[in-house]
């Protein structure tokens, strides 16, 4: 995908185990990014910390 066509669109990105496709896809400009996994563990290591 061309990263003109990444700007200000919504990815979902599933399976994204350490979450290096989210990164990518946040830094080349996503509107927003959701990333889904079955494995917790993963999520946790990844997510930011709540508030």
């Amino acid at each position: 995908m061309p990263a003109h066509s990444r700007r200000n669109r919504d990815v979902l990105d599933l399976a994204y185990g350490m979450g290096f496709y989210s990164r990518h896809f946040a830094k080349a400009g996503a509107r927003k990014v959701l990333g889904i996994d079955i494995f917790n563990a993963m999520v946790a290591s990844v997510a930011p910390p709540g508030p």
